[in-house]
Order: C-alpha cells, then sequence, then structure tokens
C-alpha cells in the first residue's frame, strides 16, 4: 500500500494505491468482504459470490472518487502529521524530507531525540 503527499495541498493521501489498480480484480487483494447468505432457490455459494463481487465494485468505485480521497485526507493528515500545518516535501528516492511550515507566532515544537 502506498501514501503520497498530494503536491496541490499537502495532505496525505491515503488512498493512493487505487491509482495503480487497473480493476476490480487488483483492488480484492485489499477490498476484503465477508457475505453471509442464506439463499433457498439457489445454491448460497452463487449468491454470495456475485454479492460480493457487487459490493466490492461499490466500494472500488467509491474510493476512487475525489469527495471521498477529500474527507479522507482532511482527516488522515492531522493525525499523521500531528496538526494542519502547510507540509512541503521533498524527495529524491532514497530520502524523504518533511518541512513543516509553522503559522506566524506558533512556538517551534522541541526537537525530537
Amino acid at each position: 500500500m502506498a501514501v503520497e503527499f498530494d503536491s496541490k495541498d499537502g495532505a496525505i493521501d491515503m488512498l493512493k494505491w487505487i491509482d495503480g489498480i487497473d480493476d476490480i480484480d487488483g483492488a480484492t487483494n485489499f477490498i476484503i468482504t465477508r457475505v453471509l447468505v442464506a439463499a433457498h432457490s439457489l445454491p448460497d455459494g452463487v449468491v454470495r459470490k456475485k454479492t460480493r463481487g457487487r459490493v466490492n465494485e461499490k466500494v472500488f468505485e467509491a474510493l476512487k472518487t475525489s469527495p471521498i480521497r477529500d474527507f479522507l485526507k482532511l482527516r488522515a493528515t492531522p493525525y499523521l502529521m500531528g496538526n494542519t500545518f502547510q507540509v512541503n516535501v521533498d524527495s529524491n528516492g532514497a530520502s524523504l524530507l518533511i518541512d513543516y511550515v509553522l503559522p506566524a507566532g506558533q512556538p517551534e515544537p522541541p526537537p525530537f531525540g
């Protein structure tokens, strides 16, 4: 699973991994659906498989949409980064530099160590 800083808003995109998946078959490695069925006229396995496929498709399509991704970015970024700071990110492929831009008047946090 990959997460990525969005270059336009500095937020963490928890669903970046979806961009690399072309169809629902690839998404089923990440989307796990459990379905319990009691069908009287058909074998349970047939109904369960079809229902699971439909649910997975709906979840996959919803996760690809911008409103869902934007909502998750708004919730995940403060949790993972400690607050809603402007964040500048630089990477050379081997390391990642995260630079918090503190709002005016906010004291510098103590160093880690």
